[in-house]
């Protein structure tokens, strides 16, 4: 008797374990972004596992630089180890009316977690290169 519950002790444990530790079907991104200290973006979306989402802004109050029009593709995938997500990133700016990659950041979390991430990108008008802040977090679709 005594093992018997042990086991259904184990699988129960088993199956919680499985369940928080289970992958997502979506999940909801939200990402502020600065340029050399200033907001430029704050947005969210909610993605789809494994799909790519088409974040665009273009807030003349939010960036100092005469309202540049912004673009992140994002794709969140689940991590390796129960818990986590991979979040891959690229940022794009228009200039001269054309979509420019300027980064392709990417960066493993804890689901619910904030993480940061930083890349320098060349400016529009050959001064010094542009410092970029991103800061994101990815929990449960609709959160």
């Amino acid at each position: 008797m005594i093992i018997r519950n042990a086991r259904l002790l184990v699988f129960a444990l088993g199956l919680l374990l499985f369940k928080l530790g289970a992958a997502a079907d979506s999940y909801h991104l939200a990402i502020q972004v600065e340029r050399n200290g200033v907001d430029v973006v704050d947005t969210s979306a909610d993605i789809e596992a494994g799909a790519s989402a088409d974040l665009q802004s273009n807030d003349a109050e939010a960036d100092a630089e005469a309202s540049v029009a912004k673009r992140i593709l994002a794709r969140v995938t689940p991590g390796q180890s129960a818990g986590d997500v991979s979040v891959q990133l690229q940022y794009f700016e228009k200039r001269n009316e054309e979509w420019v990659l300027l980064g392709e950041p990417s960066v493993v979390t804890s689901f619910g977690s904030e993480a940061d991430i930083e890349f320098s990108a060349d400016s529009d008008n050959h001064r010094e290169a542009d410092r970029y802040s991103i800061r994101l977090t990815v929990t449960s679709d609709g959160v």
